[in-house]
């Protein structure tokens, strides 16, 4: 990333159980494009995601996911559909760009809080209930 003309912005993503944490460094190269790198990582789907994506233009940060390169590198590269790289790579150059702030963003998986007065909209037993009454059943006759 030689080529990069300002403060380089640097993500590490703990892919969780997978274990094969990686590192996205993203520069910006002029107004509308950066230069990505991803490294450190010993999975071999983010080796190859590393290799195909090595610049995103400003208009890929905005294209939808099913148009969108980050996207179809990483299936490309056979990576898991739920690996945190890609969405990493966009927020990297989303910072890089100057189009938003570095921020740390979480999943967290912790224990149900166990739901005992649901709304009555909302209460499993009335929607199977009403689901039930609104089926043309056949009727005896």
């Amino acid at each position: 990333m030689a080529d990069t003309c300002s403060k380089d912005v640097c993500v590490t993503v703990d892919p969780g159980i997978c274990g094969f944490p990686c590192v996205i460094k993203a520069g910006k190269m002029g107004p509308k494009m950066v230069a990505l790198e991803i490294s450190g990582s010993d999975c071999g789907q983010i080796k190859k995601l590393s290799e195909h994506l090595t610049r995103i233009s400003l208009k890929d940060v905005f294209a939808p996911i099913s148009r969108n390169p980050v996207y179809a590198s990483t299936e490309k590269s056979g990576c898991h559909l739920s690996c945190p790289v890609p969405v990493a790579v966009i927020k990297a150059a989303e910072v890089a760009f100057g189009m938003a702030l570095p921020k740390e963003v979480h999943i967290r998986f912790e224990p149900c809080k166990e739901e005992k007065n649901y709304p009555k909209s909302l209460d499993p037993n009335t929607e199977v209930l009403r689901f039930l009454s609104i089926i043309p059943w056949p009727r005896p006759s």
